[in-house]
């Protein structure tokens, strides 16, 4: 019996009793049992996701408050050494990249248009970040773009790099040479000048002609001497966007002039080439440079049915230097004086740097257009000067003694006249008897404040001279001109204007026909020496 019956109800009895209170017991911890696993799975199912979410909420967001940009800002480094989330966010953005190479690039390029974009990664062999290699590979400019001493573009600048996709190149330029003064403590500026320099001229109606036996015969081939069987470098793109590729593996601007041409659908048209290594400027000994480059773009030709020429041109380019603190806030202060001057159309003279070029133009008080690229292959003396200046008019008799001494040696002079009015300046040079052409800075008060801010000029006698390529070579004061300009003079190497055309090499074909018409001609002489020696023995035998 499992129970018995007291005043009508049941009740257990000792060993039911028991055995039901170890059945109640059992059962209870196979309860809680459930419910501790079902807890686990809950925390695994709901609660763990949503740690894990958090905690990439949490890297994403540390991440994203150092790799960003600003409202106002156009460019944004962001230097060595690099937090942790970095190499988090490169395996996962990157994610078949990321596992093939776990380890992060050395530095990495973003654009930014609103969003963090990745666009570019670099592994050094050095570690170091060259500012040549970040104008190039971060601001994008080709090799030609710009110039400057070696130590500047060697500057070692570590770090990642964010970029405003849509900002114009100056406004990049000019964010990079703030950080370069924040970050650096170096003031070096970019300056945008126009010069002379050689540059390659394509022309004509481009036809893909292919080489055969290549490891890919369908690619236009970038070479000088040696196909390999791979290319250093692959591309593909538009004419556009080939030829600035060959001039960025050649270190030569290529002025694009087949469009003149009806090469509009080519301008559309995706192009692929390959880059062989001995056609990279790098690669080039400089004694046998011009050589490589003339087979290079002779070798483009019988591929592409172009013609190239090297000439001389002017061309855009950024001038990388280094200035003093002092000069680098006038120089700042210059160029938005400057930009106001050419909107209110006030003519100026450029911010005054040495070995830079000095290109202006401006009237004289005759009408005529005074052109600084006209006095190409002369030394140019600019003489800022007034007639209320009592050492501005001291040195006029040692100038005028100058110009006779120099002017058949390519001296040309011009003045820049500060008075207030043309009346005074026009007595003054009369009677100073100046053979040079005369321009007057504007008289208007605002106008002449804003010509002072551009030019950097506030005080006179001052003297620029500029070489015979278009350099500004010394700021003096009169008591040092006459040495100067001997220097100058004496050493200013003469310009020089020429073209050339790259030699075509021999195909195999023209190769053979050239031989077999040395042997032709050969044969020919033999020929025609048996004749005459036949002709003079017999006239001997019968004498």
């Amino acid at each position: 019996m499992f129970c018995e019956s007291v005043n009508g109800k049941y009740e257990l009895n000792g060993k039911s009793q028991l055995n039901y209170l170890t059945r109640y017991t059992g059962r209870c911890q196979c309860v809680r049992a459930a419910m501790g696993v079902g807890v686990v799975v809950l925390m695994m199912f709901c609660v763990l996701p949503m740690a894990q979410a958090q905690a990439a909420a949490d890297w994403r967001q540390q991440f994203n408050e150092i790799y960003r940009l600003e409202n106002d800002e156009v460019l944004h480094r962001v230097a060595p050494p690099f937090i942790p989330e970095r190499e988090r966010y490169y395996v996962e953005e990157r994610s078949h990249r990321g596992k093939a190479i776990p380890k992060p690039p050395d530095f990495i390029t973003f654009h930014w248009d609103g969003e963090l974009r990745l666009w570019g990664e670099t592994r050094s062999v050095s570690g170091k970040r060259p500012l040549k290699t970040v104008l190039v590979h971060t601001l994008g400019l080709a090799t030609s773009d710009f110039e400057g001493p070696e130590d500047l573009l060697e500057l070692d600048i570590p770090g990642d790099w964010i970029l405003r996709k849509d900002a114009s190149q100056e406004d990049k330029l000019y964010a990079l040479e703030e950080i370069l003064k924040e970050d650096f403590g170096r003031h070096i500026r970019f300056i945008r000048c126009q010069v002379d320099r050689e540059v390659i001229v394509a022309r004509g109606q481009f036809h893909f002609n292919p080489l055969t036996g290549t490891n890919d015969d369908s690619r236009v081939h970038i070479y000088a001497d040696i196909l390999i069987d791979k290319g250093s470098g692959l591309g593909s793109g538009n004419l556009s966007k080939f030829l600035r590729y060959v001039g960025n593996g050649l270190n030569f601007r290529v002025i694009d002039e087949t469009r003149e041409e009806g090469n509009e659908d080519n301008h559309k048209k995706r192009i692929p080439w390959t880059l062989h290594r001995d056609s990279y400027y790098r690669e080039m000994m400089d004694e046998d440079r011009m050589a490589k480059v003339n087979k290079v773009l002779a070798n483009l030709t019988k591929q592409t049915s172009l013609t190239f020429t090297i000439e001389r041109r002017p061309v855009d380019i950024w001038i990388v230097v280094e200035i003093e603190d002092k000069s680098s806030s006038a120089l700042n202060i210059s160029r938005s004086a400057t930009q106001q001057a050419k909107e209110v159309g006030v003519e100026v003279l450029p911010f005054p740097v040495l070995g830079l070029p000095y290109d202006f133009a401006l009237t004289s008080v005759e009408g005529q257009i005074i052109d600084s690229k006209t006095f190409r292959g002369k030394v140019l003396l600019i003489d800022c000067w007034a007639s209320w200046c009592w050492s501005c008019i001291k040195k006029m008799p040692k100038m005028k003694e100058l110009y006779a001494k120099w002017h058949p040696q390519d001296l040309e002079i011009i003045s820049i006249n500060l008075d207030l009015d043309e009346r005074t300046m026009t007595k003054a040079v009369k009677s100073l008897s100046l053979p040079w052409p005369q321009i007057m800075v504007p008289d208007e008060s605002s106008a002449r404040e804003l010509w002072h801010k551009a030019t950097g000029i506030s005080s006179i006698p001052r003297c620029l001279i500029v070489d015979r390529q278009g350099i500004l070579q010394a700021d003096c004061s009169p008591k040092e001109l006459e040495q100067e300009l001997t220097r100058i003079i004496i050493k200013s190497k003469p310009y020089k204007i020429y073209t050339t055309k790259p030699e075509l090499p021999l195909s195999t074909s023209q190769k053979i026909l050239l031989i077999i018409l040395v042997i032709v001609v050969i044969i020919g002489l033999t020929i025609l020496w048996k004749k005459q020696l036949t002709k003079k023995l017999s006239s001997e035998l019968k004498e």
